[in-house]
């Protein structure tokens, strides 16, 4: 292939650019929920997610009641599904397409321990109480962090736990705006909120992985 020693500058390409992405954050933000889909489970995420060591992490008992919060496609909740066979899974989500894939697909897929929620962005809207909170790119949509784990606390069995998985600042999606929040805010929204950091796992190379209890 021949060199070009002097590079050709589009001056349109400035304004292409952000247009492109704007538009791409439109369908992915807005009702088109095949690209939504794409977006939380496509590519090559089981590679850098590591989906089976996360769920394995955090030691689910086969009864556990868990609510996947921010559960998009499903990314999490089948695997969590799997997890607690003799349990239940709540996957919440404020997205009204993503709730009616995630019902449609716990059908197709016969899920009997998958309950989906649609959620409002302050309120879980979880039945009753569970034994996790996982959340997994989520945390940063939420408007006060502090205030709405603090009101989840009732949500909350004894001896319950949230697990929070997190794009850090420098990784992920950087070119999609602020989706990701730095691990010392997580810590000090969850102690604003009354929790106390249990576990800090260290494996995911994108992504911070913390696990709170509420203190005593």
């Amino acid at each position: 292939m021949a060199s070009i020693d002097r590079p050709i500058r589009d001056h349109h390409a400035r304004r292409r650019g952000p247009a492109l992405l704007a538009v791409l954050l439109l369908l992915i933000t807005g009702g088109c929920g095949w690209l939504k889909r794409q977006a939380y489970e496509g590519g090559d995420r089981d590679s850098w997610q590591q989906p089976e060591k996360v769920v394995a992490a955090l030691a689910l008992a086969p009864n556990a009641e868990v609510a996947d919060l921010g559960a998009g496609g499903g990314y999490f909740t089948f695997r969590l599904a799997d997890a607690v066979p003799q349990g239940r899974v709540y996957a919440v989500d404020v997205d009204e397409d993503m709730t009616r894939y995630l019902e449609e697909r716990s059908v197709e897929e016969g899920r009997r321990n998958v309950t989906v929620v649609l959620a409002e962005p302050e309120d879980a809207g979880l039945p009753g109480q569970v034994d996790w909170v996982f959340t997994c790119n989520t945390f940063h949509h939420l408007p006060d962090q502090a205030a709405y784990f603090e009101r989840l606390k009732a949500s909350l069995a004894p001896g319950g736990r949230v697990a929070i998985v997190e794009y850090v600042p420098e990784e992920g999606f950087s070119l999609l705006g602020d989706h990701a929040t730095g691990e010392d805010s997580i810590r000090a929204a969850m102690e604003q909120a009354g929790y106390e950091l249990e576990a800090d796992h260290s494996f995911l190379a994108r992504q911070s992985f913390l696990v709170f209890a509420p203190r005593p």
